[in-house]
């Protein structure tokens, strides 16, 4: 399940211009991709506030947009700093 809907993502942003045919390739070919399914937790079908915080979880980001960039390599290589994280002290 988790190989299908990996493929449909790639397949979509590339649909949509969003990615390159190159990127595509290299994200179908990841050993880890890094892509999940599971079906452990089930949200009832008329509880509001699981759904509220499904709905809350879904919509922050996993880390901060601030703290992240995109460089202009040609290999769309994403940087992350996280100089204010004492644990990982400053690093890329």
């Amino acid at each position: 399940m988790s190989e299908y809907f990996r493929r449909v993502i790639v397949k979509f942003f590339l649909k949509r211009r969003l990615i390159s045919a190159r990127l595509a390739t290299s994200l179908i070919n990841w050993r880890h991709s890094g892509f999940s399914v599971n079906h452990d937790v089930r949200i009832p079908a008329f509880s509001g506030q699981a759904r509220e915080a499904l709905s809350q979880y879904i919509a922050r980001p996993p880390l901060s947009l601030k703290k992240i960039r995109i460089e202009d390599d040609g290999e769309a290589t994403v940087v992350s700093h996280t100089s204010d994280n004492d644990f990982f002290k400053g690093k890329t």
